[in-house]
């Protein structure tokens, strides 16, 4: 399965779209992203609040926007659609029913 990470050009109001395998967002997930910004990431892709998301790993809400945004900028996206669109694409939903199973 493959995924497409937009890139930002010089222009805000543009994206130029590239090819990115599978493996290279998987491997940008865990190697540029800390524990807590993957935890957050998973849950936020999920559909949960930032409130809820607070509560459930016990910081604030303030604290999971800093993480949100930080994992955004990582894995190149600019909206919450965007990093939900790829978690689907690279088999985070997948994933979370084969654990279920």
């Amino acid at each position: 399965m493959s995924a497409f990470l937009p890139l930002a050009t010089t222009e805000r109001t543009s994206l130029e779209v590239r090819f990115v395998p599978q493996a290279e967002v998987q491997r940008t997930l865990q190697s540029r992203c800390a524990p807590r910004e993957r935890q957050v990431f998973e849950l936020v892709v999920r559909g949960k609040t930032n409130k809820h998301v607070a509560n459930a790993l016990g910081t604030t809400e303030r604290t999971i926007k800093a993480h949100r945004q930080r994992v955004m900028e990582k894995m190149q996206v600019r909206s919450l659609v965007e990093l939900v669109s790829l978690a689907e694409r690279v088999g985070v939903f997948a994933s979370a029913s084969e654990q279920t199973a």
